[in-house]
């Protein structure tokens, strides 16, 4: 669990930046924090961070899709609070932070305020039943081969790096194998 609040906010950006990229993720933010939708712009970084979850659009056909963040509104946050109170019956035997089941059992809509980790775990909810709509695709294969690489001495007796070059031998039996299943595709 990662916690820490600097005083400069652009530290905290900068940081939330690296922990996304680290761990390939992307972040719902609530739609108010507009400055580090801003700062993530100007750097470049927007791709680190997820569109307005469907679940908290009131109507999705005529939603602005280029819209960052959840609204803190009170549909959002009993939606959230649900996704969490699931989460919980789910894999409450998962979870190994003191702290967490603490603000768990003590969370309170009056006092919301002081429950950090349920909200995030509210915005981490929804971004992950908003991963949950996208079907998986299938990727391309990998056009090229495994080519050995390392050290080699080429004809002149100069020592190189990188990847092997194939013997002629080795080119004559690959070009051999290649007509030979050529029938295959043909």
């Amino acid at each position: 669990m990662y916690k820490d609040r600097p005083r400069d906010p652009r530290e905290a950006y900068e940081n939330a930046a690296k922990l996304l990229t680290y761990f390939n993720a992307k972040a719902v933010l609530e739609s108010t924090r507009t400055a580090i939708l801003t700062y993530f712009r100007d750097k470049k970084l927007i791709n680190l961070l997820m569109k307005r979850p469907r679940a908290t659009l009131s109507d999705v056909s005529k939603s602005n899709p280029n819209m960052y963040g959840a609204p803190s509104n009170e549909k959002t946050i009993n939606h959230g609070r649900e996704l969490v109170y699931d989460f919980c019956l789910d894999y409450s035997h998962t979870m190994k932070f003191r702290e967490m089941l603490e603000q768990l059992l003590n969370y309170s809509d009056e006092k919301k305020k002081q429950f950090d980790i349920v909200a995030a775990m509210q915005m981490s909810e929804l971004a992950d039943e908003e991963l949950s709509f996208k079907k998986p695709v299938e990727r391309n294969e990998v056009s090229r081969k495994f080519r050995d690489f390392g050290w080699w001495t080429d004809a002149n007796g100069y020592k190189h790096y990188g990847a092997i070059p194939l013997t002629q031998e080795e080119n004559d039996a690959r070009r051999r194998i290649r007509e030979q299943d050529s029938w295959l595709y043909n």
